[in-house]
C-alpha cells in the first residue's frame, strides 16, 4: 500500500520545514489501516535513530517549556528497534493507550511488553509524532499519562519515556524495565 498523496505532502512539508531534509515519500509502504482510527508516522533515515535531533527541533515549538534528562539524547539512548525511512501506524487518540491487562488487573512493565512481543514505539518514533501533534493540532500528547518508549533503550539499560507534566513542561525521562504503574503506558506500533 502506498500513502495517499495528501499524506506524503504533509510528511515532505514536515521534514523539510522542520528538519531541512528533502525527500519524497512517494511509493513508501505503510501499514493497512485498522479497525479503529490511526495516524501514520512517517520516519526519515536522517532522524529515526536520533533523538537529540528531533528533540532540538520539538523543544523550539514547546516555548522553553522542556525537560531532558540527558544532555544528548543520542548518546543517552542508542538502541532503536527499527532505522531508516519507514512508516508505521499508531492509535490516533492523545494520552498513550496500551499498558493494563484487563485479565489480571494489573499495569504492564516494559519487561511485560517486551515479554507479550508487543510492538510499541520507538523515542524518536514518540518525539516526531508529538512534534507532529503540537504543530497540527496545536495540543500535545500525554497530557495525563506517561508513555514509555519500549521499542527504544537507554544506554544504562533503562527504557525512555515521554509526557508532558508540571505547568505544560514536555519531559523525556527514563524508567527502569520492571516499573509499573496506572500512569505508564505504550503506544502500539502498526509496522
Amino acid at each position: 500500500m502506498f500513502i495517499p498523496h495528501p499524506e506524503v505532502e504533509r510528511w515532505n512539508k514536515y521534514y523539510r520545514d522542520e528538519h531541512g531534509v528533502a525527500h519524497s515519500f512517494e511509493g513508501l509502504e505503510i501499514p493497512a489501516e485498522e479497525q479503529y482510527p490511526t495516524r501514520i508516522i512517517v520516519m526519515h533515515a536522517d532522524v529515526s535513530t536520533r533523538p537529540q535531533r528531533i528533540a532540538t527541533v520539538y523543544k523550539k515549538r514547546c516555548a522553553d517549556k522542556w525537560w531532558q534528562y540527558a544532555d544528548d539524547l543520542d548518546v543517552a539512548v542508542p538502541k532503536h528497534n527499527r532505522f531508516g525511512t519507514y512508516a508505521i501506524r499508531v492509535a490516533d487518540v492523545p494520552e498513550a493507550p496500551y499498558g493494563f491487562d484487563e485479565k489480571l488487573q494489573k499495569n504492564l512493565s516494559s519487561q511485560d511488553v517486551w515479554d507479550r512481543a508487543v510492538v510499541t514505539t520507538t523515542l524518536p518514533e514518540r518525539l516526531v509524532d508529538g512534534d507532529m501533534y503540537l504543530r497540527e493540532r496545536k495540543e500535545h500528547l500525554d497530557r495525563t499519562v506517561i508513555t514509555v518508549c519500549a521499542g527504544s533503550r537507554c544506554a544504562d539499560g533503562s527504557v525512555p519515556s515521554v509526557c508532558l507534566f508540571r505547568r505544560g513542561r514536555v519531559y523525556v525521562d527514563r524508567w527502569a524495565p520492571s516499573c509499573a504503574g496506572g500512569r505508564l503506558r505504550f503506544r502500539r506500533a502498526i509496522v
